[in-house]
């Protein structure tokens, strides 16, 4: 076999070997998107949250203010009652009602005093988290673009590379192109050299008229993982 196709497929083992870490390079940026996405949902998330308590707590006031209505309207429907009651039981009975309801009224207003003072430490704690929420948002959102900018060039490359590999082949013998093409969906590096009579990937030994034939600018299987061997002094 020529020194010349030995070394055009050596070429093409490392012209393909750039293809792997371009792919490798896309995996690694698809899963930075993937985590950055991720992040992005969480936070919206967060904020959804503190928007969620602040909307609970509103309509909670929204409620409470309801029930004083109703019993200040209950409390002067009772106090004109009682202007035009003249027997004495009845009028005890809506006294001891009026008792009540003025009572449960000072309950009711304890009660929107303090949802009150909540809401106040909620708005001030979504006045803070909108502020916070929006300069992450920025970081996230530029990150995303730094990732998928970046992952954009990769494709690129890709589609140049896969472009240029057809001239890679030419000169190569079929057969060794089909057990290549075999391997390299088996494996990551298909292809390597000897290193100290033995192969680079799994240390088999080598023997001595595999040798010779690797001299003579012949690929030699490896007995153990089957990558192709070369010397690199003869590529």
């Amino acid at each position: 076999m020529s020194h010349q196709t030995l070394k055009s497929f050596i070429d093409l083992v490392t012209f393909d070997q750039r293809f792997v870490e371009i792919q490798n390079k896309i995996t690694k940026m698809m899963a930075d998107l993937a985590a950055t996405k991720q992040k992005q949902k969480s936070e919206e998330q967060r904020f959804e949250t503190i928007s969620a308590k602040q909307r609970d707590m509103q309509k909670s006031i929204h409620e409470q203010e309801l029930v004083m209505e109703e019993l200040q309207a209950h409390e002067e429907r009772l106090l004109k009652n009682l202007d035009v009651i003249s027997a004495p039981k009845e009028y005890d009975a809506a006294t001891k009602e009026l008792e009540r309801v003025r009572l449960d009224r000072n309950v009711q207003e304890q009660r929107l005093l303090q949802l009150f003072n909540r809401i106040e430490f909620i708005n001030k704690e979504q006045s803070s988290a909108v502020q916070q929420h929006q300069d992450v948002m920025a970081t996230i959102q530029a990150t995303l673009q730094e990732h998928q900018t970046a992952l954009d060039l990769l494709h690129q490359q890709i589609k140049e590379v896969e472009t240029q590999r057809g001239d890679k082949l030419v000169g190569i013998p079929s057969e060794w192109l089909e057990t290549y093409e075999l391997m390299r969906g088996r494996v990551g590096n298909p292809v390597v050299p000897l290193q100290q009579d033995s192969c680079s990937a799994c240390f088999y030994g080598v023997t001595p008229r595999d040798l010779q034939s690797i001299r003579n600018k012949y690929l030699i299987q490896c007995k153990d993982c089957y990558r192709f061997l070369y010397e690199e002094s003869a590529a």
